[in-house]
């Protein structure tokens, strides 16, 4: 593989030195709003010349485990008032009413009276 193919799918490495022209640091972290939510994963590729040598670092998740991970922080998180609170808990929700019955009334006519319809 490439340079090219490697920043192709890598992206621009972090670190890229005189000092070391042959091997590309890359630095992979998750954010949301400025704050971690998974942890830091680093990847070096080495060149000889053009050509990968080979490349070592963190395992990068799948996008399952991402996801997991992602979710797994979503429910970790606790806001201020809930650190101040000690509470971590759901809202407590009413329980929903059921609707009203309505009851079809009798008539108020005395038995046996005729109702005519006024014109």
């Amino acid at each position: 593989m490439s340079r090219e193919q490697v920043r192709q799918i890598l992206g621009t490495p972090l670190l890229a030195s005189y000092f070391h022209a042959n091997r590309w640091d890359y630095v992979f972290e998750f954010k949301r709003l400025g704050e971690k939510i998974s942890k830091e994963r680093r990847v070096t590729v080495f060149f000889d010349g053009d050509k990968v040598t080979k490349f070592n670092g963190d395992a990068l998740p799948t996008e399952v485990e991402l996801v997991a991970e992602i979710d797994n922080y979503a429910k970790n998180k606790r806001s201020f008032w809930d650190m101040v609170t000690g509470k971590n808990k759901n809202p407590v929700t009413p329980p929903l009413q059921q609707p009203e019955v309505l009851i079809p009334s009798k008539p108020s006519t005395p038995s046996g009276a005729i109702v005519t319809p006024v014109k």
